[in-house]
């Protein structure tokens, strides 16, 4: 059963933010992405590529790397505060969230009962 302190994140508010604002030391208004980079067709035959067995799990693993050491860079070249590693690893959301789900079977673009 959920308490209500279950729902209470600590520590408060203002002092997160007063630490977050120490640590991170972020401008005012900081620049960042959102959503994934695009999942483009190497990304793409990459992962088909390990699902289907034709690469090893370190093959698949070094490919994304090296994806996401590209996106990195590409970010703090034009500047942006915040980075994000581009999530190649992901498939499209559905089918990503639906693979989490039990009782669901992801059929991408739409997810269905299984």
């Amino acid at each position: 059963m959920a308490l209500d302190s279950d729902f209470t994140r600590l520590p408060a508010f203002a002092e997160r933010e007063a630490i977050q604002k120490k640590e991170f030391g972020l401008p005012k208004f900081p620049t960042t992405t959102i959503g994934s980079f695009p999942q483009t067709t190497d990304v793409k035959a990459n992962r088909t590529a390990f699902r289907k067995g034709e690469i090893t799990k370190e093959q698949y693993v070094e490919f994304n790397r090296g994806k996401i050491a590209k996106c990195v860079a590409q970010q703090e070249e034009i500047g942006l505060d915040v980075l994000v590693h581009g999530e190649f690893e992901r498939n499209d959301m559905v089918e990503y969230f639906g693979e989490q789900l039990k009782g669901y079977f992801p059929q991408s673009p739409r997810c269905r009962l299984a």
